[in-house]
């Protein structure tokens, strides 16, 4: 999975446009397409580091002043 995104579909229209002043005629393209998100993949990409930040940060705060483990688990930030 490269992207969270995937191309769904697409619809290409021409059309022949007069504009107010001009004798000629232009042509006007227009394209549309549909992309859809995959919300899984931005769960997984931004939610789940944020979370474990979240656990470290509060394993951190409830430890003793005085713990080792206080020492180790800062210095990961």
């Amino acid at each position: 999975m490269p992207n969270g995104y995937y191309f769904v579909s697409h619809t290409i229209e021409q059309q022949t446009v007069f504009f107010a002043g001009f004798d000629r005629s232009y042509d006007q393209i227009s394209m549309q397409f549909n992309i859809h998100r995959r919300s899984t993949y931005f769960i997984r990409l931004i939610n789940w580091p944020g979370s474990i930040l979240i656990l470290l940060t509060l394993t951190i705060f409830f430890l003793p002043p005085t713990a080792s483990e206080r020492i180790i688990y800062g210095n990961y930030f």
